[in-house]
């Protein structure tokens, strides 16, 4: 008996010495991590965790909200030891993996309790703002850690959508039973959706700052999961007619949240028309929900059969098919299932809010099914081309000697052992992962190309480079690379400018749109402040001479492998020059760097290219963006007169 005394004192004594910090500051974003697996004395707390489950806590709904706070706590040390000690992999892996079943376990234990008809919306609420935070701090850790963790930790989104699109369907059936109140609810949704907007705003953010290209896949991967899971919130409040006041309620939240989506969708080129589609019409007020919800289970039906079509073909052939595109399916045709008999029933709200649900799922399952067909039959060729490309960069490299910047290697070096997983991959037959690797050896060689052509006009531009020593020639090259740098941050200002300007009315106004381009403009001027006063001269030289003549030219041109047609131009001083030029096979570019021109040229399309002809001479203009084995002769001249 004394020793059972001694042991339960022991325990009681590790609750609250070990766990108290977390229950002290249930509201704050994360507990303190308090002692993490770095510790000899680490189960002292893991030992606390168990006993505040299992002896000191009898009510179930208090169970799990109490499996809630440690799981809480485990993401606390992930998150501390993903800084202080990034290279335990062992330990992150450990902590990861008990955050996961955590949170699986706290869901199976919520939606247990909502099955019996208990009060849950307390355990829900703490749960919804666990799935918030986790997000938060999942998406931080994933840029501190090695490539090992970081795998297992972005796989991991597709879990969290869906945990929360559970949580909101408990959430919705706790105020059917009164459980909760519409006001409590609309709070809860409202912070949602606020928090969720502010997230995805912050990674686009951050976006911007990353120059690792895997790093940057990464995130570009979470920031879609984001969208969807904000996409959901938006679509769940349409959805149902009983939240019709509430909508009402939170309409500036709503339409903040579409705003988002919708620009996030064009600046990362994630394209879903028919969700798109639904949501300016829920901006507009002007959505059919019976109308919209027949469209959406006809294109869900017809991507289902075309999916399984696929899959067939591809199991037949031997190819290895990820358990997660199975999963997808699985739960489309479960949402489906659900919107055609709430359909059918005439409850058009459930019914549209069930067959985005499955529009989403097929749309993934679809996006995982292409990347195999497109590594399986085309990466072949494209590695053997992309080594070739790789080949070429490397002679250009080493044609700079000693003074090579040394941001150029580690570039070069980053693309090599990324197409080096690529072919890996491949030969494992695992073409999905394969093609993911390829695409970001291949973003690698387009930044690479460009870095090296700027870096080799600054030593040309430098008639006595040759005579100077090796710092001058360093110093030269650096300055050229950094120039580099700037120009592509102005690119991506211009291509969120037209991303935001190609939105609708509706969503954004045109004072909306005036407000942000000014921005832009802001960001980019600053961004050239420092750029030579020569080329500031011939850009007021420019705006005077345009004022002066006003006469126009314009050429139609063609880009193709490997030659601009035509191949010169001769045009007036002072003319404003319209160049339309399209691009026949592949993705070209067009630099006139004199100019300040520069323009990515997709295949297919006419890019339209302004600038004003200030000033006499000869001028060269390339492509800028790696086309393959004679890119570096790609060439044409300008003939101002």
């Amino acid at each position: 008996m004394k020793h059972k005394t001694i042991i339960l004192i022991a325990l009681m004594a590790a609750v609250f010495s070990f766990s108290g910090v977390a229950l002290a500051q249930e509201e704050a974003e994360l507990p303190e991590p308090g002692l993490t697996p770095t510790s000899p004395f680490y189960f002292l707390d893991r030992l606390g965790d168990w006993a505040k489950v299992n002896i000191l806590t009898f009510n179930s709904v208090r169970k799990t909200e109490i499996k809630i706070e440690i799981t809480e706590e485990r993401l606390a040390e992930l998150n501390d030891v993903s800084q202080k000690a990034p290279s335990r992999t062992d330990i992150l892996e450990k902590l990861e993996a008990d955050v996961e079943a955590g949170a699986n376990e706290a869901n199976s234990g919520a939606e247990k309790l909502d099955s019996q008809n208990r009060n849950v919306s307390g355990l829900m609420e703490k749960f919804n703002n666990f799935s918030l935070k986790r997000q938060e701090v999942l998406e931080k850790v994933i840029e501190r850690v090695p490539e090992k963790v970081k795998e297992k930790i972005e796989k991991r989104f597709e879990n969290i959508q869906e945990q929360i699109e559970k949580h909101r369907e408990i959430l919705l059936k706790q105020k059917e039973k009164g459980f909760i109140s519409e006001e409590k609810l609309g709070s809860i949704i409202q912070k949602s959706l606020s928090r969720l907007k502010d997230q995805l705003e912050e990674r686009k953010e951050r976006l911007e700052e990353i120059e690792d290209e895997a790093l940057k896949e990464k995130l570009e991967n979470i920031i879609e999961k984001k969208t969807e899971i904000l996409e959901g919130g938006v679509l769940a409040v349409e959805s149902r007619d009983d939240l019709k006041d509430l909508r009402d309620k939170i309409t500036e939240t709503r339409k903040e949240a579409i705003k988002s989506i919708l620009e996030t969708r064009k600046e990362l080129k994630m394209e879903a028309p028919t969700t798109e589609e639904a949501l300016e019409k829920i901006h507009e007020n002007k959505l059919d929900l019976k109308e919209e919800a027949e469209k959406i289970i006809r294109e869900v039906g017809e991507k289902i059969s075309k999916t399984e079509e696929e899959l067939s073909q591809l199991k037949e052939e031997g190819v290895s098919i990820t358990q997660n595109i199975d999963e997808l399916l699985v739960r489309t045709k479960e949402h489906l299932k659900k919107a055609k008999a709430a359909f059918g029933e005439s409850r058009f709200g459930e019914a549209f809010g069930q067959a985005a649900a499955a529009l989403r799922n097929i749309n993934n399952a679809r996006r995982s099914v292409e990347r195999i067909s497109e590594g399986k039959e085309e990466l072949p060729e494209k590695i053997d081309n992309l080594k070739e490309d790789l080949a070429q960069l490397e002679e250009k490299i080493k044609s700079f000697g000693e003074t090579a910047p040394q941001d150029i290697e580690e570039l070069f070096e980053a693309g090599k052992a990324e197409l080096l997983k690529a072919e890996n991959f491949f030969k494992e037959a695992d073409f999905q992962e394969a093609l993911r690797h390829f695409k970001i050896s291949e973003r690698i060689v387009d930044k690479l190309t460009r870095y090296l052509e700027r870096v080799t006009e600054a030593k040309e531009e430098d008639e006595e480079f040759s005579e100077k020593s090796i710092e001058e020639k360093k110093d030269i090259l650096e300055k050229g690379l950094e120039k580099a740098k700037k120009i592509r941050k102005i690119e991506r200002l211009e291509e969120k400018k037209e991303a935001r300007l190609e939105m609708p009315a509706s969503i954004k106004s045109q004072e909306d749109k005036k407000e942000e381009i000014n921005k832009t403009d802001e960001k980019q001027e600053e961004i050239k402040e420092n750029e030579d006063e020569g080329e500031t001269e011939d850009k007021e030289a420019s705006r005077k001479t345009n004022k002066e003549t006003g006469s126009i030219e314009r050429i139609d041109m063609t880009a193709r492998q490997w030659s601009f047609e035509p191949a010169t131009i001769k045009v007036k001083k002072g003319a404003k020059v319209i160049l339309n030029i399209k691009s026949v096979d592949v993705k070209h570019g067009f630099s006139l760097p004199e100019f300040d021109v520069k323009a990515d040229l997709e295949p297919g399309r006419t890019e339209k290219v302004e600038f004003v002809a200030s000033k006499t001479g000869r001028f060269q203009f390339r492509c800028s963006v790696f086309c393959g084995a004679g890119h570096f002769g790609m060439t044409g001249t300008l003939v101002v007169e």
